[in-house]
């Protein structure tokens, strides 16, 4: 008999298996609870090193009016604009990057779910989060499909909502 097969009998197959599992599930148990060193802590909203008071927000939107979009199986018309995202506290520092800014908006939507791998235009996604990068974060706006109208895009982080307006406007291709 080997060294091997006196001291260290081989276990069945299936016993050996679970035992690997069981190692590689505890091994991930605890490196998911560790907190790694050398990355920040702030990510998401719940960074309590962060004041809670004290932000400020500013929408800027790329124009101020667009035309409304146009649903169409064939050819759809998604007429969409950028919003800039800056959030600042008023002592001047930017919150940490991986902060998240929620938006909500009306007449409008950040995109759209899908169906059979389609955009399904009759359900707009309406609220949304923002990841921020230096205080900053931007959107990408799809106008409503009916105008004239007034669409409201709202962003709130921490103590701090601002809302901005978009004119949508009558489409110039279903005009007669």
């Amino acid at each position: 008999m080997s060294w091997r097969k006196k001291n260290h009998p081989k276990f069945p197959k299936p016993t050996r298996w679970l035992w690997t599992l069981g190692l590689i599930g505890w091994l991930g148990y605890l490196f998911s609870c560790t907190p790694s060193t050398g990355s920040s802590s702030s990510e998401g909203s719940g960074n309590d090193s962060l004041p809670q008071t004290g932000w400020t927000i500013t929408l800027t939107p790329s124009q101020n009016t667009v035309p409304h979009s146009i649903a169409s199986a064939d050819f759809p018309v998604l007429n969409t604009l950028s919003v800039t995202i800056q959030v600042k506290h008023t002592a001047g520092f930017s919150p940490s990057n991986g902060q998240l800014v929620y938006l909500t908006c009306t007449n409008g939507s950040f995109g759209f779910k899908t169906a059979d791998g389609k955009a399904d235009y009759s359900q707009p996604i309406t609220s949304h989060s923002a990841v921020l990068n230096q205080g900053q974060a931007i959107v990408t706006f799809t106008a409503g499909f009916s105008g004239p109208t007034i669409a409201h895009i709202t962003a709130q982080y921490r103590d701090a909502v601002q809302t901005t307006t978009i004119d949508i406007t009558e489409n110039p291709y279903t005009s007669s």
